[in-house]
């Protein structure tokens, strides 16, 4: 006997008429005394899934460059290095430059210590040689004085009896010049003449008696001899030869070292 079976009825059971999944939800909420919790269904979630996975994708993308950087990129040659933007010089280098002069300072500095070392050191030896330098000159100065004025005053011939006395009287000061003025016009301009003298020093060398402590007075010492000769002496002899060591009194007047006073040495 067979089971009669309605029309539109199966064995199998219709997945067709199975309930939604939030629909099977809210019946058990509903057979357990609770309520379904509101959220979304499954397929809203499942819409909600695929939203964030496309985002995701196009996150990973690579971004394609603008127009700018395009033109930019394909201006620069092939194989060159993209250009780096030059950095500002930083402020220490500018502080730097600022101070150019001081190694010029330093070393200014520097040089005067090295000076300052070098007198100190010298114990005074450049001073005391620059000291005994201008000594020395003045000393061959007033020795040159001494010689030249000693024998220009001791010296005359009767034939040029003027030209003696102004040589004489140049080479005097004070009151040798009046007294050598004198002896030439009363006393050797009267007898030369009579007696044909000629009388002439003839300094062999000279020396430093003493120095005044203002260096402005020497006197010196001078040896020679006088050669002389006059009516007497006859055609072809030599002339006398007469010893003579004055001392040479020289004072600096007017820049010129003259002769102040004219003696025998002491």
């Amino acid at each position: 006997m067979t089971d009669d079976v309605k029309p539109g009825t199966s064995d199998q059971p219709d997945d067709t008429r199975r309930p939604s999944p939030s629909a099977a939800a809210a019946s058990r909420a509903r057979r357990i005394g609770g309520r379904p919790l509101p959220g979304p269904s499954v397929t809203e979630a499942a819409e909600v899934t695929e939203a964030a996975s496309a985002k995701v994708d196009v996150a990973k993308r690579p971004r394609r460059p603008n127009v700018a950087t395009r033109l930019r990129r394909s201006s620069r040659p092939s194989g060159a290095e993209p250009r780096r933007p030059a950095r500002e010089p930083r402020s220490r280098g500018r502080w730097l430059a600022q101070l150019g002069w001081l190694p010029a300072v330093v070393a200014g500095l520097a040089v005067l210590a090295m000076l300052a070392v070098a007198a100190w050191q010298s114990h005074g030896v450049w001073w005391a040689k620059t000291a005994q330098d201008t000594r020395e000159r003045t000393q061959q100065e007033v020795l040159a004085a001494a010689k030249t004025c000693a024998a220009a005053i001791l010296s005359y011939d009767y034939r040029n009896l003027d030209a003696a006395e102004a040589a004489g009287k140049a080479c005097t000061t004070g009151q040798l010049k009046s007294d050598y003025t004198k002896a030439m016009e009363t006393t050797v301009k009267q007898l030369a003449p009579q007696s044909k003298t000629v009388q002439t020093l003839q300094i062999a060398k000279a020396g430093i008696e003493s120095v005044s402590p203002d260096g402005k007075q020497w006197v010196v010492l001078v040896y020679g001899q006088q050669a002389v000769t006059d009516a007497k002496t006859k055609s072809g002899d030599a002339p006398r030869l007469d010893l003579s060591n004055p001392e040479v009194t020289l004072d600096l007047v007017g820049g010129k070292w003259l002769v102040s006073n004219l003696g025998n040495p002491g």
